[in-house]
């Protein structure tokens, strides 16, 4: 299999991958495309700043200020003090939000169990070894590091 071949498998599952997040997103969170990437940033990583979420996002903070606003009123996060820094605050998933994200999360879980049925461990292995280095591959160039 050449390098485009793999390119274009890989674009399939990220394009798949994306429209099923937003139709989970919209069934199970009942939220807008952004909204659903900020809960899946809380859901993995645990409360963050306005600030960072608009930076993961690429939005702006006034944004934020209404999609957390949003978010807020469907009680799926909510606002709390930054334990160290009495100028900020942190949103965080509520209870009913990480709910919903763990059902989520369930769902790709079983997908990705699917997918990889008939695998066998060494094959297994090579796939997990390839998604890590395209993670961080793209991750670095993301961040400010040189492709070529």
């Amino acid at each position: 299999m050449g390098d485009l071949e793999l390119f274009a498998a890989l674009r399939a599952v990220v394009l798949a991958t994306e429209r099923e997040r937003l139709r989970m997103g919209r069934e199970v969170l009942r939220t807008s495309p952004n909204e659903t990437q900020a809960c899946g940033i809380l859901a993995a990583e645990g409360p963050q700043t306005p600030t960072t979420i608009a930076a993961r996002l690429q939005i702006t903070t006034a944004s934020v200020t209404e999609l957390v606003d949003r978010l807020e009123m469907a009680g799926v996060v909510e606002r709390t003090p930054h334990p160290t820094d009495r100028r900020k605050l942190l949103v965080r998933l509520t209870d009913v939000g990480l709910g919903k994200a763990t059902v989520m999360g369930r769902q790709f879980g079983l997908l990705m169990e699917r997918s990889a049925a008939g695998f066998s461990a060494a094959e297994r292995d090579v796939v997990l070894r390839f998604l890590r280095t395209a993670a961080s591959t793209i991750t670095s160039v993301s961040a400010g590091g040189e492709l070529l």
